[in-house]
């Protein structure tokens, strides 16, 4: 809009480092170190093991099943190729001389040709339950046939010289029989010795020198075919295991890459809904890639009418997480939502976002729903009944305010960091003040959600202009659904699985080396696409958790943190821009402004100085961000220099919306409220993984935001103390009445930052600015996801092979 958008993202140091360890440790492993031994050295020659076997008996086994098909085949070749022989033999000898074929001869040739005949039948109909140790039996039998008959003659005597097949016999023991290679030289050995002994005994008495040395050569030529047979078989069951090990490497691949593409899909599913995802993929689909980066800049964003918008927040909820620990609190809240998400199903409404203890949900979104506004009520007293159960349970006192208006929305994902998908409009904001000015246990609606209704449920005066500002100044009339509380009955458990666990399978196809290495690179281009999407949905250390834990593992991601920085940064009058905007049909235009302000915002994350800086969410207009949620920052010896780094965070952003300002001829101001303290942070939702964070700090943060002044950045009394140690100007504002905290402490003495002494915020962070580094957009993401589908469609055209480039 105002400046070209660097497309950067931050990259945590560690993951670097692991992902670097991990490539290696992969490109390293050679096919040796799958075989028990190569072969010995011997003063520097080396010496070739003559049975090559894997050092994993399950992997030899697999490898035994692998090639027995292989074998099987060319065992039923040897003996079908030494049927043909005899009947071929046996035809010439009736055509030229039928004198010399008598009874005897064609009998004992029948026999060996139904033999062999019999073989061929029991492997094939066997191959099914035959081992390959049954195979090796088999293979032996037919070499002991053949041996046979070369000591007793082919066919009874047919032909005088027996070389000829002695040599097809060798041949078909090495490099046709399943014979293993010890195996196939004993066998070779042993019929080459006894022909030879034959013919030494048959021509003993024999005087001619001739026929001694027809004995000698046929001697120097099996022990020639014996030994180019050794090395055939050698060479050929070392080739068909480095094959195999290459075959297994693309099958993994090949599955690693199908469940990279499942994961990848459904971290895009959590962060956007299916309607919004299907429209980017069909776009992207259709699309050139010279209009690539047009495309990416593009933000999809979606109007609908008649929808109800619910909104509910937890009240003693604060209370609450006081007196539970960080395991205990993520778990509660995720099995509360979690039952949230199933009762929003079940009335055919959308969750939008949980923001801290507040859960928000839409129905009429994506398809139309007639009865949204009574979805939506039905929901609301499904989830007052739901938190019964809990009070009841925890013996604590918590319960729901619901709020409920029905309107207009539209809804997409804004930003270049933590993608969120979210709604806005002016109803969207009815709603929420009408859950603020609600009362507990009750559910608090608009004229417009009553219009809706019907009339088919009773309500009274709800009398929200005399507990909300915002519903007084608007003169919007409210009322309270009247309603009789059920009986506190469990309601269903839904058992949340952020990252399911990848299954394994098997597939016996061979595919070539090249093949392979294109299934790996493939796979490892997703890889780093699935995790910088992973990486834009959680904190890069939460991240690195989910990607190096057992997948058998479920447990929820939970931390406790004593010392974070949390700041909320509103822009007022935003709201009210938006519904001038949306009364001239211009609320798509007042988004995208919208989106390039947030975008900026994140932005400056990418610079070195904001490293520590994290951002947790947006909620409308509002930016939320915290500090010191790094572990390896807690170590740091300035242990509030995060706190300091925030300050200058947000008075970064000031600069930032000036410069949007003077572009567009506007004139916004941030709102800013920054507290410190303990925190508690997780990652929740049965779905859509969210990483949030609770505890008093965030609330006095948000109220230090709301009770604020436009253009000025508010803090604690205690907070001020420590940002004056670090050099900033403070300036006294006085003691203001803050909710939930006033009640039991009093009033709060608040404090205005400036700025530093020693330097401005730009110049600090100019010393320090580095070039950023490379990211991908959500556009981008969905992108790859798209070029992942058709390569593999492409794939499967092809027979599951790649059409590789030379």
């Amino acid at each position: 809009m105002h400046k070209r958008r660097s497309s950067a993202a931050r990259v945590h140091p560690a993951r670097d480092r692991n992902s670097t360890s991990t490539q290696k440790s992969t490109d390293s492993i050679s096919d040796a170190d799958f075989f028990i031994s190569w072969g010995p050295t011997l003063w520097g020659v080396f010496l070739p093991t003559l049975h090559h076997v894997f050092k994993s008996e399950d992997l030899e086994k697999l490898y035994q099943h692998f090639s027995s098909h292989q074998r099987r085949i060319s065992l039923v070749v040897t003996n079908v190729i030494d049927i043909v022989t005899k009947l071929h033999i046996i035809f010439i000898y009736l055509a030229v001389a039928p004198e010399m074929v008598d009874s005897l001869s064609g009998w004992l040739a029948g026999l060996f040709m139904a033999l062999g005949a019999v073989l061929c039948v029991l492997v094939l109909a066997c191959k099914g339950t035959m081992s390959p140790e049954y195979l090796r039996y088999a293979g032996l039998a037919s070499w002991l046939s053949q041996t046979v008959q070369v000591l007793g003659g082919l066919v009874n005597g047919l032909e005088k010289d027996q070389s000829w097949y002695v040599l097809f016999t060798l041949f078909a023991t090495y490099t046709l029989l399943p014979l293993p290679l010890l195996w196939s030289i004993c066998t070779g050995t042993v019929t080459a010795a006894l022909h030879l002994l034959v013919e030494t005994i048959s021509n003993y008495n024999d005087v001619e020198l001739v026929r001694k040395l027809q004995v000698l050569s046929k001697g120097l030529l099996y022990v020639g075919m014996n030994t180019a047979g050794l090395f055939i078989h050698y060479l050929s069951d070392r080739a068909q295991r480095q094959a195999f090990l290459e075959t297994r490497r693309c099958i993994e691949g090949r599955v690693r890459l199908e469940k990279e593409n499942q994961r990848q899909e459904r971290l895009v599913m959590s962060i956007l809904p299916r309607f919004v995802a299907l429209e980017m993929i069909a776009d992207m689909s259709a699309m050139e890639d010279e209009l690539l980066s047009q495309q990416f800049h593009k933000i999809y964003i979606h109007q609908y009418t008649d929808v109800s918008i619910l909104f509910a927040d937890i009240k003693g909820f604060t209370s609450l997480s006081m007196t539970m620990s960080a395991q205990e609190l993520v778990r509660t809240l995720n099995e509360l939502f979690g039952r949230f998400d199933r009762l929003a199903e079940d009335h055919h409404c959308m969750r939008i976002k949980i923001l801290g203890d507040c859960y928000y949900c839409v129905s009429g979104v994506p398809e139309p729903e007639r009865a949204h506004a009574r979805c939506c009520v039905e929901m609301g007293l499904d989830m007052i009944n739901t938190i019964r159960f809990v009070r009841k349970e925890m013996n604590h006192d918590v319960d729901m305010r619901i709020g409920i208006h029905s309107g207009s929305v539209l809804c997409g994902v804004l930003g270049l960091q933590k993608w969120q998908f979210d709604v806005w409009s002016w109803d969207v904001d009815i709603a929420n003040m009408l859950e603020a000015g609600g009362l507990p246990g009750r559910i608090h609606i608009s004229q417009a959600t009553k219009d809706c209704l019907g009339g088919i449920y009773e309500t009274e005066e709800g009398c929200g202009c005399e507990r909300n500002e915002f519903l007084r100044k608007h003169k919007i009339e409210t009322y309270l659904i009247c309603h009789t509380p059920k009986e506190d009955v469990e309601p269903p458990k839904v058992r949340s699985s952020l990252f399911p666990q990848l299954e394994t399978t098997a597939r016996l196809d061979f595919l070539w080396r090249l093949q392979a290495r294109k299934e790996v690179e493939d796979m490892k281009e997703l890889r780093e696409h699935n995790e910088c999407l992973l990486y834009n949905i959680l904190p890069s250390h939460v991240a690195q958790h989910f990607l190096e834990r057992d997948r058998n593992n479920e447990d929820l991601y939970s931390q406790s943190y004593e010392k974070v920085g949390v700041m909320f940064a509103s822009i007022p009058g935003f709201t009210d821009y938006y519904e001038q905007k949306e009364l001239n049909h211009q609320d798509v235009e007042c988004l995208r402004l919208l989106n390039e302000i947030i975008a900026d915002f994140d932005e400056l994350l990418d610079e070195s100085y904001f490293q520590e800086i994290e951002k947790i969410k947006t909620i409308g207009s509002c930016y939320m961000a915290a500090s010191g949620l790094s572990p390896d920052r807690q170590a740091s010896s300035d242990e509030w220099g995060h706190l300091s780094e925030l300050v200058l965070f947000a008075l970064a952003m000031q600069e930032t919306l000036r410069e949007i300002n003077k572009i567009t001829s506007n004139n916004f101001q941030l709102r800013i409220g920054i507290a410190h303290g303990p925190v508690v942070a997780g990652v929740i939702g049965a779905t859509k993984p969210q990483y949030d964070i609770w505890g008093t700090t965030v609330n006095l943060a948000s109220r230090m935001d709301t009770t604020g002044v436009r253009g000025r950045i508010q803090v604690p009394e205690a907070t001020s103390r420590i940002l004056a140690e670090h050099g900033f100007k403070l300036q006294l504002r006085g003691d203001i009445y803050v909710k939930g905290v006033s009640e039991r402490q009093g009033s709060v003495r608040t404090y205005f930052v400036s700025s530093r002494e020693q330097h401005s915020s730009y110049m600090e962070r100019s010393i320090s600015r580095s070039v950023p580094h490379g990211r991908n957009t959500l556009s981008a993401v969905v992108f790859a996801l798209v070029q992942a589908r058709k390569r593999e469609k492409l794939r499967e055209e092809n027979g599951g092979f790649h059409i590789l480039e030379v």
